[in-house]
C-alpha cells in the first residue's frame, strides 16, 4: 500500500509535465507561416516539421490553429453564407487550402460549382488543388492513394459543363415514379396552393404519400408550382444507375484514352463520377446521345439507321448495349479506334444484363421531355477525330 501511495505523486508530476503536439498552423508576427506539429511549453510554442523543430515566443505568434479545430470553423462560416453566395464559398476553399485542409476545400467548391457549373475560378482551383496532392504524396512517398481525396472532375482539358441543381431537380421529377421512396420538399406552401388550383379538399390530399403528392402537383398542377417540389434523393431508377450502371459506362467508356478524355469527339463523359453535378451531367449526355449507324443486318424498310444510346423498352437496339459486344456479335459495331476493347463478353453476360433491365425494366417510359433543359454537351477540340457524328 506505501509503496501505490509513493508512486502516485511521481505520476502526476509526469502527466503535468507531458508535451502533446497536435497538427497546426502557427503565423507569426513577422508574417511567417509555420505548419507541423505544435506542442506548447511556458511560453513557447514548438513547432515540428518533418523532424525540424522550431521554437517561436508567444509573444511572435500571431495566431495559432489546430488542425482538428478547423472543420468545425469552416461548417460555421459555410452555413453563414448566403443559398447564392458563390465568392464567398470560393474564398473560404482558398482559405482551407491554405491550412491544407484540401477535402473541405474540395466541399466549398463543389457547392460553388452547384450553383454555378461553369465558374472557372472554381474549376481552375479544383486543378490547384489536385496538383498540390500530388505534389505531396510524391514529396511524402505516399503511392498509397485509397485514402486519397478524390482529383476534381475535370475531362482531361475538355471544357466542364455541368448541370445546375435546377436541372438535377427536374430530371428527378421527370423520372420520378410512385414505387420511389424517397424525401419529397414543399416549398411556398405548394401543397395549399395545388388544393385550391385543382380543388382537391384536404381530407383527399393531405393522406397521400409524398411522392404521390408530388406526382399528382407535376402532373395535374400549373407551371409556378414545379419548381417549389424538391426531389431530396435518386429516384429507383438513377439510383440503379448510380449502383450498377454507372460502374459498367466509367470503367468501359469513360476512359481518359477514350470517351473520358480529347478523343471521345463529340460523346465525352465526365471522369470521376462522384458528385451528384457529375452523375447527373453524364447520365443526361447518355439518354440525349443518338446517332446514324451503318446498315445492319437487322435494317430494313421500318427500321430506323438511328439509334440511341439508351433506349427505353429496347435496350437490345441501344449504343450502350451494342457498342459493348464483340463485334462478332453485334448489331451495331462499336467505331474502330485505337485500344478500344469491348465491355461484355456476349449476350449472357451478367452486366449485358443488367443494362437491358434498367433499360427496358427501370427507366420510365416513354421517355420523358427534356427539351426544357437548356445543355450543350462538351467536345472535344475539332482538331481530334471524332469517332462517330452525332446528329
Amino acid at each position: 500500500m506505501r509503496r501505490r501511495w509513493m508512486l502516485l505523486p511521481v505520476l502526476i508530476i509526469f502527466v503535468a509535465g507531458a508535451v502533446f503536439a497536435r497538427m497546426g498552423v502557427l503565423l507569426t508576427t513577422d508574417g511567417r507561416k509555420l505548419e507541423g506539429d505544435i506542442s506548447e511549453r511556458d511560453d513557447q510554442y514548438v513547432v515540428n516539421i518533418h523532424g525540424v523543430q522550431t521554437t517561436i515566443a508567444r509573444a511572435d505568434a500571431a495566431s495559432v490553429n489546430y488542425s482538428e479545430d478547423y472543420p468545425k470553423e469552416f461548417a460555421d462560416r459555410m452555413a453563414k453564407l448566403k443559398p447564392d453566395d458563390v465568392p464567398g464559398r470560393i474564398a473560404l476553399a482558398r482559405d482551407a487550402f491554405g491550412r491544407r485542409q484540401y477535402g473541405l476545400a474540395r466541399q466549398a467548391l463543389d457547392s460553388a460549382l452547384t450553383i454555378d457549373p461553369n465558374n472557372r475560378e472554381a474549376t481552375d482551383m479544383e486543378n490547384t488543388i489536385a496538383s498540390q496532392m500530388r505534389i505531396e504524396q510524391g514529396r511524402n512517398g505516399n503511392t498509397d492513394t485509397r485514402n486519397a481525396p478524390t482529383p476534381p472532375p475535370v475531362a482531361n482539358g475538355v471544357e466542364r459543363r455541368l448541370l445546375t441543381a435546377g436541372d438535377i431537380n427536374l430530371i428527378r421529377q421527370k423520372e420520378l415514379q410512385a414505387s420511389d421512396r424517397v424525401t419529397v420538399r414543399f416549398d411556398n406552401g405548394v401543397e395549399k396552393r395545388f388544393m385550391q388550383y385543382a380543388n382537391i379538399q384536404f381530407s383527399q390530399f393531405n393522406p397521400l404519400k409524398p411522392v404521390d403528392k408530388a406526382l399528382m402537383i407535376l402532373d395535374k398542377g400549373d407551371e409556378t408550382m414545379k419548381s417549389d417540389v424538391t426531389i431530396l434523393g435518386d429516384p429507383g431508377s438513377i439510383a440503379e444507375y448510380r449502383r450498377t450502371i454507372q460502374p459498367i459506362v466509367m470503367n468501359g467508356c469513360a476512359a481518359a484514352n477514350c470517351h473520358g478524355g480529347l478523343k471521345g469527339g463529340n460523346f465525352i463523359l465526365y471522369s470521376p463520377a462522384d458528385t451528384d453535378a457529375i452523375v447527373y451531367t453524364n447520365l443526361f449526355i447518355l439518354m440525349r446521345y443518338r446517332t446514324k449507324v451503318a446498315a445492319s443486318h437487322d435494317s430494313g424498310l421500318f427500321t430506323s439507321p438511328e439509334r440511341k444510346m439508351i433506349d427505353r423498352g429496347s435496350g437490345v437496339r441501344s449504343l450502350l448495349a451494342q457498342y459493348g459486344l464483340p463485334a462478332a456479335i453485334s448489331d451495331v459495331d462499336h467505331p474502330q479506334v485505337m485500344g478500344y476493347d469491348f465491355v461484355f463478353q456476349n449476350m449472357s453476360d451478367v452486366r449485358f444484363k443488367q443494362v437491358l433491365d434498367w433499360e427496358n425494366k427501370s427507366l420510365k417510359q416513354p421517355e420523358p421531355d427534356y427539351s426544357m433543359i437548356k445543355y450543350d454537351p462538351p467536345t472535344a477540340p475539332t482538331s481530334q477525330p471524332a469517332t462517330r457524328q452525332a446528329k
